[in-house]
Order: structure tokens, then C-alpha cells, then sequence
């Protein structure tokens, strides 16, 4: 089984991008600088994002497929309940929508490196999203398996089921900007925005 078509992000996972044929995922990461007065960035028990957690600072890593050539041989995204990253265009089936995070705003560290999701990576960090909503969660959809590899939660924070896979629900708060907070959320976007600051919710599969 191929990854789909598209243009689109996943999140990166300890173990590497997903295994694929025919596609070469391009990767970043995104460094945020976030509340660092008494910061309480914090993650769950079980997790296996690539990504660095302190108090005060977050460094998360991106899978992004921007190669659409040998799309016609690929599947389309299944219906379901799930989130993937903006590049470009939405495939077919998933709308729109953004977070913006608050980041600190004294001496400021933020920096990125590589392909990232559509976005704006500056003093603060707004990324988009692709979501749908147009299956049932408990009705498991054909995605490949030979490695790990994340969705984001939609709607709640139980996970999309998948074919032969055990999904895991695990998330990562940001403790953003505490004075004058401009944190924000708009269209379709991942379960957990505005819940303790930002918690977003991954699916580890």
C-alpha cells in the first residue's frame, strides 16, 4: 500500500518518516521559544514524536510530501475523522484551518530549518491544517503500516482507527505567551487548541 496523493505534512516520529515507495517525505522542524516565566510545556506518558520538550522551548520535527508526480498511482486520503498538515492545497475531502501560537516575546528564540507546513514561522507561529470529518473514528481506514507514523486527533481526542494498526492517543501542551495572549484557532483544526493554552493530540500508529 502507497502513502496518497497530495501535497500534505505528518507529524515526524522517533523512529523516522514513514516507510514509502516511490516518495521521498521532505523534513524541518520548527523551534518555539514559549512562555518562559514558571514555563509548563509538557507532554504524556507514551510519546514518540521526534521532538525536544523543556519547561520553556519546544522542537518539533515535520514529514512533508511535496512531490505530486506519481500521484495518479496513488490512493486518495479515506474517509474518517483525522488532521493532517497544509501544503498547498487541501487533497480532496479535508478543509482548512490554522493555529496561531503565542510565543514568548522577550529575547525571543524562535527559528525553523527545512520544508515546514504552510504557515508563518516569525516571533510567533501560525501553522495550517488539513481536517475532515466525514467517517467514523471507530471504523478502521486503509493507511500503510510497515512503519510508524502519526495522524493528528479531530473533534475529541480518541484517534481515527486504522487497518492492522493499534493507534495510541498522546499529546504535547504549549505553556504560550502569558501577557496579552494572541493565541487563536480558525476553520477545521486538530482537537486540543485552546485547551490549556495549546494541547494538541497526535495519533501514533
Amino acid at each position: 500500500m502507497q502513502w496518497p496523493a497530495g501535497k500534505y505534512g505528518l507529524p515526524k516520529a522517533l523512529s523516522g518518516c514513514p516507510a514509502t515507495t516511490g516518495l521521498t517525505w521532505q523534513t524541518g522542524w520548527r523551534y518555539q521559544d514559549t512562555e518562559d516565566f514558571y514555563g509548563k510545556n509538557a507532554h504524556s506518558a507514551s510519546f514518540h514524536l521526534d521532538a525536544s520538550v523543556s519547561a520553556s522551548n519546544l522542537k518539533r520535527h515535520f514529514c512533508m510530501k511535496t512531490d505530486t508526480k506519481n500521484d495518479n498511482a496513488r490512493p486518495s486520503w479515506p474517509k474518517g475523522q483525522y488532521c493532517i498538515y497544509k501544503k498547498g492545497s487541501c487533497p480532496s475531502g479535508f478543509s482548512s484551518g490554522w493555529i496561531r501560537w503565542d510565543d514568548e516575546d522577550i529575547r525571543n528564540s524562535n527559528n525553523y530549518q527545512g520544508t515546514l507546513p504552510d504557515g508563518t514561522y516569525g516571533r510567533n507561529t501560525l501553522i495550517y491544517f488539513c481536517c475532515r470529518s466525514d467517517g467514523s473514528k471507530t471504523i478502521p481506514i486503509p493507511l500503510p503500516t510497515e512503519t510508524p507514523f502519526f495522524l493528528l486527533a479531530q473533534g475529541s481526542a480518541s484517534c481515527q482507527q486504522v487497518q492492522y494498526a493499534v493507534a495510541v492517543t498522546e499529546w504535547l501542551r504549549f505553556d504560550t505567551e502569558d501577557v496579552n495572549n494572541g493565541d487563536g484557532y480558525g476553520g477545521s483544526y486538530p482537537y486540543g487548541a485552546g485547551i490549556n493554552d495549546h494541547t494538541m493530540h497526535y495519533c501514533y500508529y
